[in-house]
């Protein structure tokens, strides 16, 4: 690990990034930059996130900047104000904004190995295997030339996303998918949707800022969320029961990366991607932290409100669930593994798995 990691900061960011390596050793000291050498840039960097959860990205510019001698300055543009969340790859390509954070999720057509290899339901994955998609990476870089590299973009970060679990109204406790049929449930990927209808509820797809107004207003009963924006932007408010599927974890886990175009990175000068490099390595170990912080948070204000309820599932209980769900697992196992170019999926889902148990 850390040869590779060697061989990454040579290179300037090379692909297989060994997120694992440097996660682990902790971050190299920073490069010695030639400040004189970089040219005047401000980067426009964006999020569908607000300010308040996108506390690391601002604190990685700042660093940016700082580092460059005020030389790489940069806008920030959070909470979609300037493109949405579905826009973010194409924005890259075509200049509208030069960074962005995007959860690969929204795009499986682009990233279909990359958002699934340790994103599928019931994987087993807890915070404490957050390393794991680095882990796979490593071990299958073509995963990474394939699907960021091949789609025109340069990858600077990564990050899991707090556990995804099921938050909702109902009467009584829910710990059975019986205990959710007929109810209507939001879910933010089309294998979620899928797996909803399959536990006899009804799946709704709605755009994230709307999800508030939703629950709320009764238009849906619950939703598959992590547990980031439950508590920070208050879902639990207006969804009054958390169901957890394991203890500091969940159904599953996203991946989120920050990236820039492959033209974009070009055009900057060595001292200048050897800035983003290291600090994109920073970023990554902060992140991680503010998304477990986030896990903490939920745990805080929804555990500590009288009107909420959280029913963590046994081990028994979260089988009877991934049975019925098994059947559109195993069909998107078999959908990807089929697709151009996915060949090793299999291989990269089952090594996920190794390394998870």
């Amino acid at each position: 690990m850390k040869k590779v990691v060697t061989l990454l900061l040579a290179a300037v960011m090379v692909l297989g990034m060994a997120f694992t390596a440097f996660a682990e050793e902790g971050v190299a000291a920073a490069g010695e930059v030639d400040i004189d050498s970089i040219e005047p840039i401000t980067i426009i960097a964006t999020s569908t996130r607000g300010e308040q959860i996108e506390t690391a990205y601002i604190a990685f510019l700042e660093r940016v900047k700082e580092r460059s001698g005020g030389k790489i300055d940069y806008e920030f543009y959070g909470s979609g104000s300037l493109v949405s969340a579905q826009e973010t790859v194409d924005a890259l390509l075509d200049g509208r904004c030069d960074i962005a954070n995007i959860n690969i999720a929204n795009f499986e057509n682009l990233f279909p190995m990359t958002a699934n290899v340790v994103s599928i339901p019931f994987m087993g994955m807890t915070r404490a295997g957050a390393e794991v998609f680095g882990e796979v990476c490593d071990k299958f870089p073509s995963l990474l030339e394939k699907e960021i590299t091949g789609n025109g973009l340069h990858l600077l970060s990564y990050n899991m996303t707090p556990a995804v679990n099921l938050h909702i109204n109902a009467s009584g406790e829910v710990r059975t998918p019986a205990d959710i049929a007929g109810k209507k449930i939001i879910g933010m990927s089309a294998m979620m949707l899928k797996i909803i209808e399959a536990y006899g509820a009804a799946p709704l797809q709605v755009a994230f800022p709307d999800c508030y107004q939703s629950l709320q207003g009764g238009v849906a009963d619950g939703i598959f969320q992590n547990g980031g924006p439950v508590a920070t932007m208050g879902l639990y408010e207006v969804a009054k029961q958390s169901v957890i599927f394991q203890e500091n974890g969940g159904i599953y886990f996203d991946v989120s990366i920050h990236c820039v175009s492959e033209d974009f990175w070009n055009s900057l000068s060595p001292a200048a991607q050897l800035i983003l490099t290291e600090e994109g390595m920073t970023l990554h170990k902060e992140e991680q932290e503010v998304r477990f912080g986030d896990m903490d948070l939920f745990d805080k204000v929804v555990g500590e409100s009288p009107d909420n309820t959280i029913v963590t599932l046994t081990p028994e209980e979260v089988a009877v669930w991934k049975e019925a769900a098994q059947p559109v697992i195993d069909a998107k196992i078999e959908e990807i593994a089929a697709m151009p170019n996915c060949e090793e999926f299999k291989d990269a889902y089952e090594y996920a798995l190794s390394i998870m148990k």
